[in-house]
């Protein structure tokens, strides 16, 4: 496997193995990949060498796909290899959530931590720049958020929402990632599970799960109607209509799951990957599965779709403004241009 500025590559991620996770040298890191992520994969591994760290490469295309179960065989990888982490850079199909989530459960059970990048791309990758800054910026979001009741969503294609919050934790994805946890990368979210959302949902970025693979950034918009945290309708065309026959398929996938407040001021452009875009300054929903071992709701889902509008305005109880028109506004981020602290 060879792709140009490989090296580069490697050693943002070799600071970010270093600035972010717990990792000794002598340890074992198992990368879970796809033929279509070797690259990343092998900056991984790459990166893990560079630190003293022994990379294990687990390739789900070697098994029938979708996966809806985590393989015995790689299970048993997981076990003899003694991980301290896995990485998590394959694709998404339709149906592998139980896969995904299992192979979490699995990692943290054996006392690993596990970093979570399904579809990631070396563009991707080189967002790993200044991790530990971009954890004081969500540390900072995770203490403004956390004692909030109401949060209001706007934006300028027509977003108008309000979620009512504070029953259900919110849970900070700084990319600080320890033993036995689980988090993103490229980091930079807070999210909870709403307990109640109601109004106007315009999606004119991306749409998770297998759909930001198969369309990317969207070209026409798709609108949702939310009433009691469940859609009501969904329109925008053959994209919106694919999208209904997907959450109906599941008993909850009407029901959102999830409000995700993006800070990462080192992305300022979408691309068309929910990874790396719901880490944008704003905010986005999600259907289906609330997350419910990060926030503590009760129930669970068999989909997680998220869903991202573009340049929201978000505002809690209806005082603070803590994102304008798709730029955070709190202190961490007013320290300095990012372009020059964290490109």
């Amino acid at each position: 496997m060879r792709h140009e500025g490989l090296g580069v590559l490697v050693g943002i991620v070799a600071d970010a193995m270093e600035e972010c996770l717990e990792l000794e040298a002598g340890d074992t890191v198992a990368v879970v990949y796809d033929n279509n992520s070797s690259i990343v994969a092998q900056a991984i591994g790459g990166a893990a060498e560079k630190i003293g760290v022994k990379p294990v490469y687990i390739n789900i295309d070697d098994y029938s796909r979708p996966l809806t179960r985590l393989p015995e065989e790689v299970g048993k990888v997981l076990e003899e290899a003694g991980i301290a982490y896995t990485f998590y850079v394959a694709g998404v199909k339709p149906g592998e959530l139980p896969f995904r989530s299992t192979l979490i459960r699995k990692a943290i059970g054996l006392g690993a931590g596990h970093v979570h990048m399904p579809k990631a791309t070396p563009e991707i990758l080189m967002k790993l720049k200044g991790c530990r800054k971009i954890a004081n910026i969500i540390m900072e979001l995770h203490d403004l958020l956390r004692g909030a009741t109401r949060i209001n969503v706007e934006s300028p294609a027509g977003t108008m929402l309000e979620a009512r919050v504070g029953k259900y934790r919110w849970k900070a994805s700084s990319g600080i990632i320890g033993r036995r946890e689980w988090g993103n990368w490229p980091p930079g979210e807070v999210f909870t599970t709403p307990t109640r959302v109601d109004g106007i949902l315009v999606v004119d970025g991306v749409i998770g799960d297998y759909f930001s693979t198969k369309y990317g950034l969207l070209e026409k918009p798709v609108t949702l109607v939310i009433e009691n945290s469940i859609v009501t309708s969904i329109s925008g065309g053959k994209i919106a209509q694919e999208l209904h026959d997907y959450i109906a398929g599941s008993e909850c996938g009407k029901r959102v799951g999830e409000l995700g407040i993006g800070g990462n001021i080192n992305i300022e452009h979408p691309i068309g990957n929910m990874l790396h875009d719901e880490k944008m300054p704003g905010a986005h929903l999600a259907l289906g599965d609330p997350l419910g071992e990060a926030t503590g709701a009760e129930w669970k889902c068999s989909i997680h779709v998220d869903l991202l509008p573009l340049r929201t305005t978000v505002k809690i109880d209806g005082e603070t403004t803590i994102i304008e028109n798709g730029k955070l506004v709190t202190k961490q981020a007013e320290k300095g241009d990012p372009n020059q602290q964290l490109s």
